[in-house]
């Protein structure tokens, strides 16, 4: 089995309100707060994608951590600011990795949890995996555009993860992943604007209402199945940021409490970064305790939808 040693997480400093997005959108600022659920989201105005995943790796390689980190695993936003290019060998270099591999993973929102799953398939012995996620996706959003408001809660920011084989407060032991290339060309950016755009496929929204909710209540269930578990064993659930009412609905169906998950109000939608932050901020707050069991999910378009079982030990 492996573990997730530890996490590290650079937040930006600067960030946009539910006013400000209220008045970049035109949106009334309550449908903002309310509705999409955003009260605040940071947003990186300097940095690029590897200084965020540097920052958020760093404190991790400690007393001698750095010299056992064999592999490099970059799973965020596929927007890195250059072309045909991968970030995971910078990164290792920017960190100071001396014998390692480093590779680029493109799931896009979902992407943090294929690679979390992905490295606890490379622990071996006693070295570590690095996984990192970062985005600036926030950049990519076109706030004139009505069709794209489920975006307007796009953030920014990066997590950093260690992974090893028996070390660590969480251990992973299952992960469960549905795509449904139907939504494969709704929303990417490309061609001459170099924003994300929501490509109108006739019957889209209609069909994602359906089948969204269904493929995240199948992928937790189908997750928790092969860890011989069900959601009346769920400690902890940590969702991707979507909208409040969707988030309640999903809480519902899955029959989990509130009080067993948190709401990324104050952070907008920071990519695959989300369920990982979830989990921190519950750990930070003792909202988990050894023994339980904690769901990590969310989706990334094109569409997959995932979700991933830790134990708490």
């Amino acid at each position: 089995m492996a573990r997730i040693v530890d996490m590290g997480f650079y937040i930006p400093r600067t960030s946009h309100t539910y006013g400000d997005i209220a008045s970049l959108s035109g949106l009334p600022p309550e449908v903002v707060r309310d509705k999409l659920g955003v009260v605040r989201k940071p947003v990186e105005m300097e940095l690029e994608l590897e200084d965020m995943a540097c920052r958020s790796s760093r404190p991790l390689l400690i007393d001698g951590r750095a010299e056992r980190t064999g592999v490099v695993v970059y799973s965020g936003s596929d927007a890195k600011g250059k072309l045909v290019w991968t970030l995971a060998p910078k990164l290792g270099y920017m960190l100071g990795l001396k014998r390692y591999y480093g590779f680029d993973v493109s799931s896009q929102c979902v992407g943090g949890l294929v690679g979390l799953h992905v490295s606890s398939k490379l622990v071996g012995g006693s070295g570590y995996v690095l996984l990192s996620v970062a985005t600036k996706q926030s950049w990519l959003v076109d706030y004139s555009d009505p069709s794209s408001t489920f975006m307007y809660d796009f953030s920014d920011g990066a997590m950093s993860a260690l992974i090893a084989e028996d070390e660590g407060p969480y251990e992973v032991l299952s992960s469960s992943f549905l795509s449904d290339g139907w939504f494969g060309d709704v929303v990417y950016a490309g061609g001459e604007r170099s924003k994300l755009v929501v490509h109108e496929v006739e019957g889209w929204r209609d069909r994602m209402k359906s089948e969204s909710k269904r493929n995240f209540v199948y992928v937790v269930e189908e997750a928790l199945r092969q860890a011989g578990a069900s959601t009346s064993k769920v400690g902890f659930l940590g969702l991707v940021h979507m909208k409040r009412s969707f988030h309640r609905e999903l809480l519902d169906s899955l029959g989990v409490s509130a009080e067993r998950s948190v709401y990324l109000e104050g952070y907008g939608h920071m990519q695959g970064v989300d369920p990982f932050l979830a989990l921190d901020i519950a750990a930070r707050q003792r909202m988990i305790r050894k023994g339980d069991l904690v769901v990590l999910a969310s989706a990334g378009t094109g569409w997959t939808w995932g979700a991933s079982v830790l134990e708490v030990v």
